[in-house]
């Protein structure tokens, strides 16, 4: 099956390079799944290489692409190999792709700005052509990070499968006449999902059958005359539960028109024997009719019997020491009048031989007795924490200077189960309102993101959902978002220890004041899941007024959240206060008078912003006068006198007398000498 885009000529140009390490491709569920993938090793390490292997060839397309989906990639996935022609990776005898990833998932990780590897991480190689969007499936295979350094291709949370038995009955029993129709009815127990491929031998009997209800049937006219040994095999569809096989079935084909006949086997003693005890076997013929009977034990022919008055019997000695399964064929004198037939398979048990403890003395006395008993103890279900402190960094300003945030683990939180009975328990947090003398941030400003550290084989465990924080909510607000409201760290079912942590997010409005802020995380163990009520059973639910938080019926945990006193003020703020967002970093360090210049107190601010912004600082008074412009030389003045007579010598002059405009600076006028 493939799926086409039909994509505009730019864009289809713009597509048709190779895509690099890393790209964006397409989502999971654009392609299907037309096999699994194996990942080599199984398990490992997160700075392994690894190799993904198809159970299969491409069946279309030049190209091939793997992808990775899960916490911290893109929801479309991100590419860890580079679309490549496929004739990179020849298929081995079994049809089978090995591509080796380009990197390991720490880098990939790296990569996509986050270091935590943490639960499920499907992979899917992409069948694809060389450019657009056509492709042809995906082999599909997961890992899961059961800590943030290791991983493993099995589902830490998926029970341990079910074993499955199959029985299977013919119809009509025993044997029928060539071209007659036969009908084979499998029964599965327990009842589980998946198909029945009914065999003759080693050859199938039409296609696989689906199971419905624990139960599988096929009808055909097509066996041959002769012998035949009828099975069942289950597959399961349901991983947790297993294929069996059913036990064969003798079953014998006549001439058609022969009359039918019906052979049954009866064993002595039954059930079972010591090991050298005589086993009879008896084998019964309806219509008594002559021939002889063959009897086996699995596969293996213990001896033919002729049939006299309708029955064949025989005594087996010397059968060895384990299970056995008898069955009895009967083969007519006259196969053209009488049909062919075969018993059903007995169930036999060879046990071993019980030696006396004297052999050859006297009678051993009677066996005694002892009553044994023991004690379950009622256990207990424990909680702690590795410390009772969790100081988180500094509140920091963000990028759009709309709100403080900060973030940080919490201390790991271990639960032990050992009561009896393993009802199972759940773990919920909720925080008290942040204070710093009087002034306070509110609980619902702070989230957190559950992970799980480690657990023990018999625990199955469901971690709680994230919880985000409110948008820097006042102090004030009476909301219920956050961790305000008692949300679920873990939910756990079965017996042992699992450790568990949360990475938390705080928020606060740039109205919150300076000072070392403390709140208290309380992490209370139930013995069930959220109780009803609460609401909180789903993790996504998002909370609503009226929640009840949780009451804890087992032991609890506390932690001391605190962060250290921060800057909670922009740079051009001295005095611990906010300024208005018009002036946010606007104003000198020292707030100023516009005016006058001189500080100003935090009372004294004005309300709104000066038109302009303050300049530079200038006296108003006390200005030296400048300097007066250049006198321009007056007719009168000697040096622009001209000479009376061209060549003669000048006479000396007498110092230019000053002009009548210039003004003393007591501001009276001087007169010419």
């Amino acid at each position: 099956m493939t799926r086409s885009v039909a994509l505009g000529a730019a864009t289809l140009l713009a597509a048709g390079s190779i895509s690099m390490i890393g790209s964006v491709a397409y989502a999971a569920d654009e392609s299907p799944a037309i096999g699994t993938l194996a990942l080599n090793p199984a398990t490992g390490a997160d700075d392994e290489l690894i190799s993904v292997v198809s159970s299969a060839s491409c069946p279309g397309g030049t190209n091939l692409q793997t992808l990775v989906f899960g916490q911290g990639f893109p929801a479309e996935g991100y590419g860890v190999t580079p679309n490549q022609a496929q004739s990179v990776f020849p298929p081995d005898a079994q049809g089978r792709l090995t591509i080796p990833l380009s990197d390991t998932m720490r880098s990939f990780a790296q990569k996509n700005g986050f270091s935590t590897l943490s639960g499920k991480y499907e992979f899917r190689l992409r069948c694809r052509a060389k450019i657009g969007t056509t492709y042809f499936g995906d082999f599909v295979g997961a890992v899961w990070f059961t800590s943030p350094t290791s991983y493993t291709s099995t589902d830490p949370n998926t029970p341990a499968a079910v074993a499955t038995s199959t029985a299977l009955s013919v119809t009509p029993a025993g044997s029928a006449t060539a071209g007659s129709d036969v009908t084979l009815t499998a029964d599965v127990t327990p009842a589980a999902s998946g198909t029945v491929q009914f065999l003759d031998g080693a050859t199938p009997i039409g296609t696989p059958v689906a199971v419905s209800g624990g139960r599988a049937s096929l009808t055909t006219a097509a066996l041959a005359e002769g012998a035949h040994t009828l099975s069942a095999v289950f597959s399961s569809t349901n991983a947790g539960f297993l294929g069996s096989t059913s036990p064969a079935v003798a079953y014998t084909i006549s001439p058609r028109g022969a009359a039918a006949t019906r052979t049954a086997l009866a064993v002595s003693p039954a059930g079972s024997a010591a090991q050298g005890t005589p086993v009879q076997l008896s084998a019964t013929v309806t219509p008594g009719v002559a021939g002889t009977v063959q009897f086996k034990d699995g596969g293996a022919v213990l001896d033919t019997k002729p049939v006299v008055a309708g029955a064949a019997q025989l005594s087996v000695n010397g059968l060895l020491e384990g299970d056995h399964s008898f069955t009895a064929a009967f083969t007519p004198a006259d196969p053209a009048a009488y049909a062919a037939s075969a018993s059903d398979a007995v169930a036999f048990t060879v046990t071993p031989v019980v030696t006396p403890p004297n052999p050859g003395g006297p009678t051993p006395p009677a066996p005694v007795g002892e009553t044994i008993t023991t004690t379950v103890a009622p256990g207990a279900l424990v909680i702690s924490v590795a410390g009772g402190n969790v100081t988180l960094p500094a509140l920091a300003l963000n990028s759009t200077s709309t709100l403080f945030s900060t973030n940080g683990p919490i201390q790991t939180v271990t639960v032990t189960d050992t009561r009896a009975g393993a009802p199972g328990w759940s773990v919920s947090g909720q925080v008290a309102q942040f204070a710093s003398g009087a002034n306070a941030i509110n609980a619902q400003n702070l989230g957190w993101a559950p992970n799980l550290v480690s657990k023990g084989d018999g625990l199955k465990v469901t971690l709680g959902g994230q919880v985000s924080p409110a948008n820097a909510v006042g102090a004030n607000d009476a909301g219920v978002l956050g961790l305000r409201s008692a949300r679920t760290l873990a939910v756990a079912t079965g017996l042992g220890t699992a450790k568990f942590g949360a990475d938390l997010t705080l928020l606060a409005p740039t109205s919150t004041q300076a000072g070392t802020y403390q709140g208290v995380l309380t992490l209370p163990a139930n013995s069930r899941g959220p109780p009803r009520g609460t609401g909180l059973a789903d993790p996504r639910r998002r909370p609503r007024r009226g929640d009840v938080p949780l009451s804890p019926d087992g032991p609890a945990a506390v932690l001391q959240l605190t962060f250290p006193q921060a800057r909670m003020t922009p740079p051009c703020s001295t005095d611990g206060s906010w300024y208005p967002p018009w002036r946010h970093c606007c104003w000198p360090a020292v707030p100023r008078s516009p005016t006058t210049r001189r500080p100003l107190r935090r009372r004294s601010l004005p309300d709104r912003p000066p038109r302009h912004r303050p300049g530079p600082r200038r006296l108003l008074r006390h200005r030296r006068p400048a300097a007066p412009p250049p006198r321009r030389p007056s007719a009168s003045s000697p040096r622009a006198r001209p000479d009376p007579t061209p060549g003669a010598p000048s006479a000396t002059a007498s110092p230019p007398a000053p002009s009548s405009r210039t003004t003393s600076r007591s501001g009276t006028t001087a007169s010419s000498r």
